[in-house]
């Protein structure tokens, strides 16, 4: 029975060093050049913003900012945060709004807990 214990032993050993050894290949899921990347390039290189309309015809923003009617402190500024950030960047103005008004045609960037 020992022998058998043994021999069951270092076979299931030898399978764990296997497979140990065996995940240890190359990630080709990355580009080989992902390391040499900033977090900002390699975003923009996955992250392509070429086909997103901001403004409509019109000129408006095609984006509203929604929080809910009775936000915090926190979901206030989040919002804030939010609609700065859409115009630094994309030099648009979205709407920042409660969910009590409604709009329809516009893409909605919820925060919080929205009805």
């Amino acid at each position: 029975m020992k022998k058998i214990s043994r021999i069951l032993c270092s076979v299931l050993c030898f399978l764990l060093l296997l497979t140990v050894l065996g995940a240890c290949g190359k990630d080709t899921d990355k580009p080989s050049d992902a390391s040499s990347m900033t977090a900002s390039e390699y975003s923009a290189q996955v992250l392509s913003t070429a086909d997103v309309n901001f403004v409509d015809a019109d000129g408006e923003s095609t984006y509203r900012v929604v929080r809910p009617e009775n936000a915090s402190d926190e979901i206030n500024t989040a919002a804030r945060l939010v609609f700065k950030t859409l115009k630094s960047s994309f030099d648009i103005s979205p709407s920042n709004v409660d969910d009590s008004e409604d709009e329809e045609g516009r893409a909605e960037i919820l925060i919080g807990d929205t009805n």
